[in-house]
């Protein structure tokens, strides 16, 4: 069975026909509307091919990229890339990488069909396999992830708020910057967040602080803290997928090892893993990073970039 990234990427490549070349100042165009949008979205390293990690989010569901691109939280900046279509000219064949074709007059309007859901079910995880939990006095807190123990949050794309399955209420901050819980009001601005999958950070909207838990402490109190790029402030909302290669992850850590190819990754790290052992030949290792899978002859050393997993890869 084809690993889901490369269901995914197969998908995805057999939508583009080309060549159809688009002409110099649509390709232009386009080009431009990628750059504002690729950025808002928050996908601004470009060793990580920041049009490529963006279509491949806006084509994912399960993406807090595509929520947020529906429910115009990118807007202005993505107002010219949404009005691409609007102009038969861009129905051409734009080369996003490596002849993954792009045609945005036929692609850009099914990004946001009328049954895209306006709220994703997520797990907050923190490292060492632990999540963001409620406990009974409405204290949010660390704890390991379990089969009796699974918390998820409920994020509305148009409130920007996470409801808690564990109690119904929604994800707010006390007096001390806690992270607690409180009955849900669409009104209320301390209970606002923004995700940026492409750095795996959750930010209170109202302070500006990002989530900040130390999954190596027995029963670590969420906080809030200027964001800084530490551990502990990593908050992945990629649901985990069962991956033998879950206990090797190394995280915001870049494999400096040889590149063999790199294809759109259909979810979080572990969704590379299959791929590299079964379908890219001599694969041992890979980085990902902002939705692409970087599959690796060898690991090489580990280079600090902030948002990046990598692996090895068990042989089979």
């Amino acid at each position: 069975m084809l690993a889901l990234s490369t269901l995914f990427l197969a998908t995805y490549v057999a939508a583009q026909p080309g060549p159809n070349p688009c002409a110099p100042q649509i390709d232009n165009a386009i080009s431009a509307a990628f750059r504002t949008c690729t950025t808002a979205a928050g996908f601004t390293n470009p060793w990580s091919y920041p049009q490529l990690a963006l279509l491949g989010a806006l084509h994912s569901t399960t993406s807090f990229v595509h929520g947020d691109y529906c429910a115009g939280t990118f807007d202005p900046a993505c107002d010219a890339f949404a009005a691409l279509p609007l102009n038969p000219l861009t129905n051409c064949d734009y080369n996003v990488y490596k002849g993954q074709w792009f045609n945005a007059f036929k692609e850009i309007p099914t990004f946001c069909a009328a049954d895209v859901p306006s709220t994703l079910t997520v797990r907050l995880s923190v490292r060492s396999g632990k999540a963001l939990g409620v406990t009974g006095d409405a204290v949010v807190v660390t704890a390991p992830v379990t089969a009796d123990m699974h918390p998820t949050f409920d994020f509305d794309f148009h409130n920007h708020d996470f409801q808690s399955s564990d109690n119904g209420q929604c994800l707010t901050i006390n007096d001390d910057k806690q992270l607690v819980t409180t009955p849900c009001d669409p009104n209320d601005d301390k209970t606002k967040w923004s995700v940026s999958q492409a750095n795996n950070t959750v930010t209170h909207t109202a302070t500006g602080l990002c989530v900040d838990a130390d999954p190596t402490d027995d029963v670590g109190i969420a906080t809030l803290q200027p964001c800084n790029s530490s551990p502990n402030q990593y908050i992945s909302t990629y649901e985990p997928l069962d991956s033998p290669c879950s206990a090797s992850f190394a995280y915001d850590a870049d494999f400096d090892g040889e590149d063999l190819s790199d294809e759109i990754a259909y979810g979080g790290p572990e969704s590379c893993c299959s791929s590299c052992q079964t379908y890219v030949p001599g694969c041992k290792a890979y980085s990902w990073a902002d939705g692409v899978c970087y599959y690796k002859k060898e690991a090489g050393n580990a280079v600090f970039k902030r948002g990046v997993v990598s692996a090895t890869v068990p042989s089979l």
